[in-house]
Formats: structure tokens, sequence, C-alpha cells
């Protein structure tokens, strides 16, 4: 990441030069989240490794995924369907408390039944925070308050 050549970037009023950088203040769900042998909760948990089991469960549920958060997985994410890869995304995003959310085509490839479940979840994830969504989507667009078409 480059340097800021001037200005200052801020999240609600405090300059992220005081905080310690974007790396911590940032939640990201990216098109294709990185999987990692070991459980789906271990996958998880990779957004805060500090997190309590609760608080997994929680996230997880959020984001629609049911189901045994004790499945093992590889690291290609053999068992994890497209949805369910983008969900494993956004359960990181709501686990990890940030005031950025970065989303990356969140419903990219996905059926309309699909997109429209994770249409709501997109839509709690980004509550308090400022969020950013490349996208696409007509739908997910119209989620947002200010849309720029680049």
């Amino acid at each position: 990441m480059a340097p800021l050549s001037g200005g200052e970037v801020e999240v609600g009023d405090l300059p992220l030069s005081l905080t310690g950088g974007f790396a911590g203040r940032i939640a990201w769900a990216s098109q294709n989240p990185v999987v990692v042998p070991g459980t789906l909760a271990d996958n998880i948990r990779i957004a805060d490794p500090s997190a309590c089991p609760g608080r997994v469960l929680a996230a997880a549920g959020q984001a629609g995924l049911s189901g045994d958060l004790d499945r093992l997985l590889d690291e290609r994410g053999g068992g994890l369907s497209g949805g369910e890869r983008r969900r494993l995304g956004l359960a990181r995003a709501f686990l990890k408390r940030a005031p950025l959310l970065l989303l990356d085509e969140p419903t990219a490839n996905l059926d309309p039944a699909s997109e429209t479940a994770i249409l709501e979840i997109v839509r709690q994830a980004a509550q308090g925070r400022t969020t950013l969504i490349a996208t696409h989507s007509a739908a997910v667009a119209a989620l947002a308050d200010r849309v720029v078409r680049l």
C-alpha cells in the first residue's frame, strides 16, 4: 500500500494515522476467501483469533452458515459451496469489529435465490460501519447510500 502523499484518512473523527494504520480497522470479505486446513470455526476465527466460541458461532449464524462448525476443510475449501465460501468471508467480516467494511463482489456467480439471501446479510454486516462494495450487481448497488460507477 502506498503512503498518503497529502491529506488525512479518517474513520469517524479519528485519523487512521493515529490508530495504527488500516489493517486493524478493516473487515474484508473477498470474492474468494482464503481457506486453511482446519475446521470451519478455525477458518472464521482467522478474522479475530482471540474470539470466543460464542462469538464465532454468532458470526456464523449472522452470515447464514448453518451446520457443523467443527466440519473439517482442506486448503482448497473442499466441502464448501460457492455460496458458503461467500458466507465464510462475511462471517469473518461480522467477527472482526472494525469500522470499515470492504466487500468485493459479495454475490458474484451466485444464483438469484442465493444472491437475495446474501443481500440481507450484507445489509446487516454494513450496519454502523463505513462500507465500500465493489459490485456489478444492480441489487447490491441498490443497498448503497452513494454509488460511484467506474
